[in-house]
């Protein structure tokens, strides 16, 4: 049972765990890899490396604030379980957040390598010129 107001109550039905189950079956293994930015990055040397590293910064910032929103998750993962009377399954909802954290720690890792790179980069051009 899931609240949203106090007015309220929704529960799935009989014949939607159903479908939720035949769906589960099917095993879903396809993590599509589109991502704009990056194909933006393929073909940024057409760009000012002031503008890329700008980039770059920002994305660090949302991967940061993404990385707090998980870690806020984390500390109400408890209290989600029992409002969503589900305690069976608190070791799922575990398991995805940890997914959550090594994708964003990954991202976070390389775009702070990213910006000294062009940190790097930019110094080494400025002495050759």
């Amino acid at each position: 049972m899931i609240r949203f107001s106090r007015r309220r109550e929704y529960r799935i039905t009989e014949s939607g765990i159903s479908h939720l189950r035949k769906w589960l079956a099917e095993g879903h293994v396809d993590e599509n890899m589109r991502n704009e930015f990056m194909v933006w990055l393929l073909f940024s040397s057409h760009m000012d490396s002031d503008a890329i590293y700008l980039q770059i910064q920002r994305k660090l910032e949302e991967y940061k604030k993404e990385y707090h929103m998980l870690q806020g998750v984390e500390g109400e993962i408890q209290s989600y379980v029992r409002m969503f009377g589900q305690e069976n399954e608190e070791f799922y909802w575990e398991m995805v957040l940890k997914r959550g954290f090594y994708d964003v720690e990954a991202k976070i890792r390389w775009a702070e390598e990213v910006l000294n790179n062009l940190r790097a980069r930019n110094k080494g051009l400025q002495t050759n010129e």
